[in-house]
């Protein structure tokens, strides 16, 4: 295959037969391996984490304690009916 800056500067092509070709000649399923196959999109589930909570403890104090009342798998921490 070309380098990629070769293809970003237009100085060589590589599109999508040509990458099944070479792939073929050196034995690989260019769709299984990656190659060709379309990437697979989505959203991954939130979880707070210690630089979240401390970023937004520097810039709003109120939102960094409501924070520190949830744990990581979603839940308060405590009964108590908070205004957070």
């Amino acid at each position: 295959l070309p380098l990629p800056w070769e293809v970003f500067e237009r100085k060589a092509t590589c599109d999508r037969n040509l990458v099944v070709t070479l792939c073929k000649k050196a034995g690989i399923d260019a769709e299984k391996s990656g190659w060709i196959a379309p990437r697979i999109h989505g959203v991954s589930a939130f979880k707070p984490t210690p630089e979240l909570v401390h970023g937004v403890e520097v810039s709003n104090p109120f939102i960094a304690t409501c924070y520190q009342h949830i744990v990581p798998n979603g839940t308060s921490t405590s009964n108590q009916n908070q205004t957070c």
